[in-house]
């Protein structure tokens, strides 16, 4: 008798691609993605992470990969599997809900938002939509090409977590596309007083964030 063994389940997804969603592309507020930053009153535990808030339109064509991806990290976590999908802290919020988007951000609105973050040993990288002549990959774009509120494309992996009672699933920073200007978001509101640290990047496994993308395969130009 085959005894069976459990596969590793990927649940790494890029959302705002050329590719899956032409015209939704998603919008970046609290963008840190070329210096990580501690919280707001840090706890001594605290470490500096990279990080950004992700927002989705609601028609946008990705949801149904998004809400699939999530439920892959809830069956995949062995000790929040047993735990209803829908009693567990779901890291995707509804911009229209006051109680989620408490500020009555204007953005926010017709909109799903969700933070994505990643310890500073695992730096993100962040492309254009033009391709070096010289080496035909996508062009890196620093800190002054980039601001909140301008739109693009991100890979993020969804993960589970169960830590000081709390169990729900999160989502890890890979990379990010820019795909075009947008009206800037700075200082429209501030994420620490948003949200709640609710679990640590060691519930993130180490294999997932070892796994090396090409961020060239993820991203589309604009040929």
């Amino acid at each position: 008798m085959t005894k069976e063994t459990s596969q590793p389940v990927d649940t790494t997804i890029t959302i705002g691609s050329k590719r899956t969603a032409p015209n939704h592309p998603v919008r970046f507020s609290f963008l840190h993605v070329f210096k990580a930053k501690l919280p707001n009153n840090p706890k001594p535990s605290d470490k500096p992470k990279f990080s950004v808030q992700v927002i989705i339109d609601k028609k946008s064509p990705d949801l149904p990969a998004i809400h699939a991806s999530m439920k892959a990290a809830h069956q995949s976590h062995k000790a929040i599997r047993g735990v209803d999908y829908d009693a567990l802290d779901l890291i995707l919020r509804d911009g229209d809900n006051p109680k989620e988007n408490k500020k009555k951000l204007e953005h926010l609105k017709g909109c799903y938002f969700f933070n994505a973050s990643c310890g500073e040993e695992y730096p993100p990288e962040v492309v254009g939509t033009t391709r070096d002549e010289a080496t035909g990959k996508l062009v890196r774009l620093g800190s002054k090409d980039i601001k909140s509120g301008d739109y693009g494309a991100v890979t993020v992996n969804f993960y589970g977590y169960d830590t000081n009672g709390n169990q729900g699933i999160a989502a890890g920073l890979r990379n990010l596309q820019k795909r075009k200007n947008g009206d800037s978001l700075a200082n429209v509101s501030n994420a620490d007083d948003d949200f709640e640290e609710e679990f640590d990047d060691e519930d993130l496994d180490e294999d997932e964030e070892d796994e090396d993308e090409d961020i060239d395969d993820e991203f589309e130009d604009d040929a």
